[in-house]
């Protein structure tokens, strides 16, 4: 997700740097957020599912925490 979403602002920025105006600064400080942010966030959304115990499900990979 975080490199389909990337992948979908780094276009608009240069879609939009052709049409006369250069480079645009919010978009590349939008996609270095998002790839700065994102791995952690989803440290932190695991480490609270352990926490929490949630079950497993089928479609979840790896092991069982139990």
């Amino acid at each position: 997700t975080t490199r389909g979403v990337g992948g979908i602002v780094i276009a608009s920025m240069i879609v939009l740097s052709t049409q006369g105006e250069g480079l645009s600064l919010h978009e590349l400080l939008i996609t270095m957020f998002l790839f700065l942010t994102a791995p952690g966030s989803a440290h932190v959304l695991a480490k609270a599912a352990m926490q929490q115990k949630l079950p497993h499900t089928a479609r979840t990979r790896g092991k069982p925490w139990d």
